[in-house]
């Protein structure tokens, strides 16, 4: 399979029964990401970066949706976040002294491994929810930190039986980690996930939200085959267990 945006005939997983379909949707900050997002939750496009489109019989048939949103202590939530919380969630929306959100009578400060769970009432979706992840300072983000994000993400969406797993990379551009380094982070940690826990039978669908810069970046981390480290401590940016409602 050729990837869409650079031709690359090697972005399929190793792992033996891989049957998740993951996709690259590309967010400008400018663009509308409410509209983004309803378009995901209803039917996706099929712009396939890495996998195969093999039906997974034992998935789930709901178009359910997670989005993890990762959120800085210093500049807050990335302009995915800001667009959809601004969009379906007003009221709790706060842009000073930068972009969080106010929930259960307080603010999200983004501490390392603070997790925050919130519903988004979107029109003509089954569950549509977003998890924030609090990941300290742009300036102090490492490869650990990414690994955690992408970790916890996964657990969540296999936890609250997810069909899809929408991540926002696009919203790490503040991160000092380029988007190779993300990329085969996202691709290691799922792998491991699928071999391991088999969070196929749960999860169908990993949609990574990126700039169009980080594009090229992400395609090269994306071929970039086997575990990243010798021995994976399996970290997590928090452990949560999300209710199945």
């Amino acid at each position: 399979m050729l990837c869409p945006y650079c031709s690359s005939p090697r972005h399929t997983l190793c792992a033996a029964g891989f049957n998740v379909d993951v996709q690259l949707s590309t967010f400008d900050a400018g663009a509308n990401a409410a509209e983004s997002l309803c378009g995901l939750a209803a039917a996706s496009a099929q712009t396939h970066l890495l996998g195969n489109q093999t039906t997974n019989t034992n998935a789930h048939t709901d178009e359910s949706v997670l989005v993890v949103l990762p959120v800085f202590t210093n500049t807050g939530l990335g302009a995915f976040g800001r667009n959809i919380c601004q969009a379906f969630l007003p009221q709790c929306y706060r842009s000073e002294p930068v972009a969080t959100l106010h929930v259960d009578g307080g603010d999200f400060i983004a501490h390392p491994g603070q997790v925050q769970f919130v519903q988004l009432p979107v029109p003509n979706a089954r569950r549509v929810n977003v998890l924030l992840v609090g990941m300290g300072t742009n300036i102090e983000t490492f490869r650990k930190n990414i690994c955690g994000l992408i970790g916890t993400a996964i657990d969540s969406a296999v936890s609250g039986q997810y069909a899809q797993l929408v991540v926002a990379l696009s919203d790490l551009t503040g991160a000092q980690l380029p988007g190779q380094q993300i990329a085969a982070t996202v691709r290691c940690r799922l792998s491991t996930a699928i071999v391991e826990d088999k969070v196929d039978k749960v999860l169908r669908q990993l949609t990574l939200v990126a700039n169009s810069d980080q594009v090229d970046g992400i395609c090269h981390g994306i071929d970039i085959q086997g575990p990243l480290c010798s021995n994976c401590t399996h970290p997590r940016a928090a452990s949560v267990r999300l209710s199945t409602d």
